[in-house]
């Protein structure tokens, strides 16, 4: 099965995509068995499809605001002391705060399996995200709580 352009407009976000280190990242991240260049049509179509049929007017600024609502600020490790094991609250690199979130959500829109094409599942995970109901948000949420109730042990780095 051939990866086609849903239109001739999706091929102008390529070159917008390949400009942006930004998304750039997230399309490595994306890559499965080094096809780059499907990852790129398949993050330009969500692009298209963002604008075409959610009448998003600027689709890569709404891409980068829901990546943004989905990074986490804190992170826990494992310490063992004493026998037991603590999960200790840390501050997030800013690299690593957004490998979390893209990872996050390219996982959680990998794992919807309507047989849809992956650009339909990644906007389908986006809007939901930017609606705060989609898995990736409910993951960071959980993140969210388990750090605030691990606050405790912070004073044990």
């Amino acid at each position: 099965m051939s990866l086609k352009f849903l239109g001739t407009e999706s091929k102008d976000y390529t070159k917008s995509i390949l400009g942006d280190p930004f998304l750039m990242k997230f399309v490595n991240k994306m890559m499965v068995g080094g096809k780059k260049s499907k990852s790129l049509k398949i993050l330009a179509n969500a692009l298209f499809l963002l604008e075409s049929e959610h009448g998003q007017k600027e689709p890569i600024l709404f891409f980068k605001n829901v990546l943004e609502s989905l990074r986490p600020i804190y992170g826990l490790f494992s310490k063992k002391i004493g026998g037991a094991n603590y999960k200790i609250p840390f501050k997030l690199k800013e690299n690593t705060a957004l490998s979390m979130a893209l990872k996050s959500l390219i996982t959680y829109a990998r794992a919807n399996k309507d047989g849809k094409p992956m650009a339909k599942k990644l906007v389908q995970e986006i809007l939901e995200t930017q609606s705060k109901t989609s898995e990736s948000f409910k993951h960071l949420e959980e993140l969210n709580k388990s750090v605030e109730m691990n606050r405790a042990f912070s004073h044990l780095r």
